[in-house]
């Protein structure tokens, strides 16, 4: 068995002990979130490492990670020297039209997008395209607008806006929709994250 599927199995295991899916959240961007904490605490496992630990877990949270027992697999693979094989082999070079498909989404996430929108946008056959996106970057165009707009509205949360306003100006429309994507994605509903921020509750 090569590293690679003995640092995965180490997060598949985390996984299954705690099946809520790392949404909104790449893998790589875990890892890279990792290896600045070892760095940063290379003595964690100390009493006095304690701040450091909840600051690292707390980011963590924020990139879609809410499981101590994934944090924990995080954590045994990266030391062992093992992120790039948890991450897996580099993925091919991104492609003119995903990337163009990738600028035309974080211009219009806000929007009501299909891949017919899409591709009818880009001169391109939808279901080509589809299968392209996801061949490319790994994901699908739901979940990739779902990270866009959650991460946007966090922004926006922290920033002060009202919940409403941050909902309605990344393109949600249902309010029950929006907190349960939002809860699933930080672990928190919008409104504790706005507080959460420093921000003072709404009257």
């Amino acid at each position: 068995m090569s590293r690679y599927d003995d640092a995965k199995g180490d997060v598949r295991r985390a996984r299954r002990a705690a099946p809520r899916r790392l949404a909104g959240a790449t893998l790589e961007r875990l890892v890279q979130r990792t290896e600045s904490f070892l760095r940063e605490v290379p003595h964690w496992r100390e009493l006095d490492a304690s701040a450091g630990l909840t600051g690292f877990l707390r980011d963590l949270e924020q990139l879609g990670c809410r499981d101590v027992n994934v944090a924990g697999a995080l954590i045994e693979a990266v030391s062992r020297g093992d992120g790039a094989a948890l991450i897996g082999p580099p993925r091919a070079p991104i492609s003119s039209t995903v990337t163009r498909t990738l600028d035309f989404l974080r211009q219009h996430y806000m929007d009501r997008i299909t891949w017919r929108y899409v591709a009818a946008s880009l001169r391109r056959n939808p279901s080509y395209l589809a299968r392209r996106f996801r061949h490319e970057t790994g994901t699908t165009l739901r979940a990739h607008l779902g990270e866009l707009r959650m991460r946007q509205a966090a922004e926006e949360l922290a920033s002060g806006e009202k919940v409403e306003v941050a909902m309605l100006s990344v393109g949600y429309h249902s309010k029950r929709a929006f907190y349960s994507h939002f809860r699933m994605t930080f672990g928190v509903t919008p409104g504790a994250y706005r507080r959460f921020c420093g921000n003072p509750p709404v009257n």
